[in-house]
């Protein structure tokens, strides 16, 4: 039997400790009733390289992180430690596929490419120049109508405070990064950019209505995806 492992943003961490860390590594009680069996690949979609606080970080996803730590930070920064993905890279982890869209002012994406060096020291099977850096969809600039709870109306207004007048700087930044490191990039914001100058309504291609694209608009990214991969290919 072989498992590949697929997440995104928290789900990603999750999925990033499955891949790398050993079962009861993190500090998790464990009682198996099979054999474990190890991933043999893990597709990373906006990771968190770490499990630690950073500058500008939203309060409402901090109090989210130190409630799945189970601890205060201030009280076990040990924990905070034992959660964070970058411990746990070696020669023993399998190849994994880092993907940077979404929110990636939220997990940033030279962590990534810090940790992509990390990989390639460990002399892994994933060498710098086959990362490929997907710039993200663009975000909701205001809050829909059809978001009708007050405490998701208050986090997504936060969130679009947080992003706005920023991200398009930041994805700029991201891709001379990229240029300087020699790695592909994928520019779906440049296609959703377009949309949006041609007067379509970004919020209905967003299932949750702020930053999550619908299953079609998925489709953009994968089509995207493939078209840069095997561009960079037949050069």
């Amino acid at each position: 039997m072989k498992i590949a492992v697929y997440g995104e943003s928290a789900g990603a961490h999750l999925a990033s400790l499955l891949i790398c860390a050993k079962p009861g590594e993190c500090g998790e009680s464990n009682s198996l009733t099979n054999e474990w069996i190890s991933p043999c690949k893990g597709i990373l979609h906006a990771t968190p390289v770490d499990f630690f606080p950073w500058e500008g970080m939203m309060p409402n996803f901090w109090d989210t992180m130190q409630n799945i730590a189970g601890v205060p930070y201030e009280k076990d920064v040990e924990c905070y430690e034992r959660l964070s993905l970058k411990n746990y890279i070696n020669g023993n982890n399998p190849p994994i596929f880092f993907v940077e869209a979404e929110l990636e002012n939220l997990f940033l994406s030279e962590h990534t490419l810090q940790l992509v060096k990390l990989i390639t020291a460990c002399m892994l099977r994933m060498p710098l120049n086959s990362s490929v850096f997907m710039t993200p969809n663009l975000m909701a600039d205001s809050v829909s109508d059809e978001v009708t709870d007050s405490y998701i109306r208050e986090i997504y207004a936060d969130m679009i405070k947080s992003s706005e007048n920023s991200l398009g700087k930041y994805i700029e930044e991201a891709k001379e990064i990229c240029r300087k490191e020699n790695v592909m990039v994928c520019d779906c914001y440049k296609i959703w950019n377009t949309l949006k100058e041609n007067e379509v309504d970004i919020t209905r291609l967003l299932s949750n209505r702020i930053n999550h694209p619908t299953e079609k608009m998925y489709w953009l990214f994968a089509i995207k995806l493939i078209e840069t991969i095997f561009k960079e290919e037949t050069k």
